[in-house]
């Protein structure tokens, strides 16, 4: 991990709007699941976060940003479109996210994403 007290709060603080961003994002998305801006700044946020990790040295949770960019980009493509099952995945995703950003925050290693989250996210970039 690359990450040290000095940074902490920069870190903190981008990953907490970023998180927030996500938010907003999947309820916005809830609302309009046709609608490919609300896509693009969910694939941005992540996008940026995948950074913020892989700056942090933090190779699990780049592995997360990673699987969950993979099934935005299938959103993207309009080969998937956002229901409620995938919308549920979507929060779960951004809850393994905050638990592992937690972890980072106390100067810990992430630990690895839930196998079963990871399967599930590959799953739906497959289609």
């Amino acid at each position: 991990m690359n990450l040290d007290q000095e940074d902490l709060p920069y870190f903190r603080d981008e990953c907490n709007d970023l998180i927030s961003e996500l938010i907003q994002a999947v309820d916005r998305l809830a609302e309009s699941p046709q609608d490919a801006d609300i896509v693009n700044s969910l694939f941005r946020a992540m996008h940026t976060l995948k950074g913020n990790a892989k700056i942090a040295g933090s190779i699990e949770l780049e592995h997360l940003c990673d699987a969950i960019e993979d099934v935005l980009e299938v959103f993207r493509k309009g080969r998937v479109k956002p229901d409620q099952k995938l919308l549920q995945l979507a929060n779960l995703s951004i809850d393994a996210l905050k638990k592992m950003l937690d972890e980072l925050y106390n100067l810990k290693e992430a630990e690895p994403a839930n196998p079963k989250l990871i399967a599930a996210l590959k799953f739906v970039a497959k289609k």
